[in-house]
Parts: structure tokens; sequence; C-alpha cells
């Protein structure tokens, strides 16, 4: 009797133990769920704040640079608030990369194994992408060795600069290039009189992505080192900021179409494929559409106060005072505009992306300079499909 009573109860006991071990199972994917969503959570708040930083530190900048073109006396103070802020922003960069390698550690526990199509956002065929090979093969590439290196702004000239600390490797972001982002900053502030003619910066922006997609080329193969990479894209990123800071021309140039020489809105096909060529994972897709949020905002927040102002011009037009007044919160505000910009750029190329994506991506804006707005856009639209 005892035997076939054990016998019935074997049954039970199995599903109970069964059920057990499903309800563990699901509780640990729930942590697992929580724990990635707490680090992507606090990768986007540090990225956050890291734009915050970054806009101060372009501003004090601006500051010192005009202080020392203005007096001296006024040059005294600033450049210690200057290297305040950017020592702030170094340290802010580091945590957020240190946050984005844990959100991509979590996010990927988090999920069943996948495809690395998959995983991110990238939507082209093979071949499609020149230099997007070296955005995937670089999850096996260790960061780089701290050692100094320059960059050079429209003019095409060089400097060299401090070695940085390396934060971790592999796959997620290290911080990217060799020289910190505080010289990084400081070279495009202090790069005025690299700004040539518009038809300068073309001949140079061309001449700079040929050579960038045959690098890209020959790093694949492995003929070109990283470090070389991570120089020629940083050359052109502080090109970029030079361009943007202080170019009246680069409105223009934006929408330039480098081929013909004529102005022309790109489709959105072409932005789709940058995006693409990008190869963002899950959790630095998701960081994209955090700029991007943020930068429709604050951008939004400088049109409104265009408006106020213009509004306030027109109401007293016989105001010189007033009309003063306009005109320098206008340059006030436009000013606020392009540190933001630079800001964007800085934390974007800093902490959230590797060079051989970024490498990737502007080859394949070629014949077209990056559009940030359209870039984010498209990120936001390939990570919603």
């Amino acid at each position: 009797m005892s035997t076939a009573s054990g016998g019935l109860g074997r049954p039970r006991l199995d599903e109970v133990v069964a059920r057990l071990e499903r309800e563990l199972r699901s509780r640990q994917q729930q942590l697992l769920e929580e724990t990635a969503r707490n680090a992507r959570a606090k990768a986007q708040l540090l990225m956050l704040s890291a734009l915050a930083r970054a806009n101060e530190a372009i501003t004090q900048l601006l500051a010192a640079a005009g202080a020392a073109g203005n007096s001296a006396a006024g040059a005294a103070g600033a450049p210690a608030a200057a290297q305040q802020a950017l020592d702030a922003l170094e340290a802010e960069l580091s945590l957020l990369v240190e946050a984005l390698q844990a959100s991509s550690r979590a996010g990927s526990n988090a999920r069943p194994p996948r495809s690395q199509e998959q995983q991110s956002v990238r939507r082209s065929g093979p071949g499609e992408c020149e230099g997007s090979a070296t955005a995937s093969s670089s999850h096996a590439q260790p960061a780089g060795s701290a050692r100094g290196g320059g960059g050079s702004g429209g003019g095409g000239g060089s400097s060299s600069g401090s070695g940085r600390r390396v934060v971790g490797g592999g796959g997620m972001p290290g911080l990217l290039f060799q020289p910190s982002v505080c010289l990084f900053l400081q070279e495009i502030v202090s790069g005025r009189e690299l700004v040539k003619t518009k038809a300068d910066f073309v001949a140079w922006w061309r001449a700079r992505v040929m050579h960038l997609a045959l690098q890209a080329h020959q790093y694949r193969s492995g003929g070109v080192s990283r470090e070389r990479l991570e120089k020629i894209v940083y050359e052109m990123a502080v090109g970029f900021g030079v361009l943007f800071l202080y170019g009246n021309y680069a409105l223009e140039v934006i929408v330039l179409n480098m081929e013909t020489g004529l102005p022309c809105e790109a489709p959105q096909s072409v932005w789709d494929r940058v995006a693409a060529c990008l190869g963002l994972d899950r959790e630095q897709a998701a960081l994209f559409c955090l700029l991007n949020r943020w930068w429709k905002t604050t951008t939004q927040s400088f049109s409104r106060e265009r408006q106020q102002l213009a509004e306030a011009a027109l109401a007293s037009p016989q105001d010189l005072e007033l009309q003063e007044a306009v005109a320098s919160g206008l340059a006030r505000v436009n000013a606020a505009y392009l540190a933001a910009a630079v800001a964007v750029l800085a934390v974007t190329l800093f902490g959230v992306t590797r060079p051989e994506q970024v490498a990737a991506s502007w080859i394949a804006c070629w014949p077209r300079m990056p559009l940030m707005t359209a870039i984010f856009e498209a990120v936001e639209r390939q990570r919603s499909i």
C-alpha cells in the first residue's frame, strides 16, 4: 500500500518541483530585466549630465577665448574655470562609458541569444556600407593604449596632446580617442584661424573622406592600426567642430552635395543607410534616441527665444536701446545653439560611439556632411522597426 501511495505521490512531487523551477527562472528573468532597465536608465542620466557638462565647458572656453582677446586682466581668471569644467566633463564621460558597458552587459544577459543583425539597428546588406565591417569587427578589438595624438582643424594643421586613460575595451566604447575630450574642445575653440573659404573646406573634407575610406578598408584587412583610424576620425571631428562654431557658411555646407556643388536636401533613404552603417547596438541606439529628443527640446527652446526677441523688436522699432538689446539677445541665443551642437558632437564621439562606427557612417554620408538631426531621426526610425 505504501508502495502504491508513493507511486501516486511522485508525479505530484515532480510537478511541484517543475513549477518551482519555472517560477525561479521567471523571477531570475525579471531580475535580469530590471537590472538592465536600471543600467540603461543610469547611462541615460549620465549622458544628459555629460551634455550639460560639455555645454558648460564650451561656454567657459569661449568666454576665456573672448577675455583673452579683449583684455589680459579678463583672461587671467577664465582659464581656471574652463579647466574645471573640462575636468568635470572628462570624469562624467568616464562614468558614462562605464555605465554604457554595464548597460550592454545587462541587456545581453536579459535577452535570449540573438544574431548580430538582430542585436543592432543595422538593416543593410553585406557590402552596402564601406567601413561597416569595422563597426562590427571592433567587438573583438581592445581599446588602444593611451598615447599622444593630435588633431587638425578645417585647415588640416595638426597638434599633439597628452594621452588619456582608456576605459575598458572590447565591444563597447572605451574613451574613444587617444587625445582627451579636453584637448578636442580646446582645439575647436582655438581653431578660428583654421576656417578658410567654403571651397577650401569642401576640398579638405573631400580629401579626408577619401583618405578615411582607404584607411578603413586597410584597417579591416589588418594593414592599418586602430590608433591610425582613430586619429583620422579625430582630425575630421575637430574640423567639423571648427566649421560649425566659426564657419559663416556652415549651414550652406551641411546641405551641399559636394559632388555636384549644388544645395540639395538628401532623401530619407540616405540617412537610413548612414544609420545602418553605424551598426549601433541596442544600448547605443537608445542613447541616440535620447540625444534626438534632447536636441529637439533644446532647439525648440532656442526657437521660442528667437521668436520672443523678434516680436519685441517689431513692437518698438524706434527704440534703439531695445533694438541693441534684441541684437545682443539674438547673438547670445545663437552662441548657445552652437555650443549645444558642439556638446552633442563631443558626447557622441567620446561617450557613445566607437571610431570604427563613426568612420563607417561618415564614409556613407558622402557626398554630404554628416547631418546630426537626420542621423538621429534615422536611428529612431530603425529602432522602432
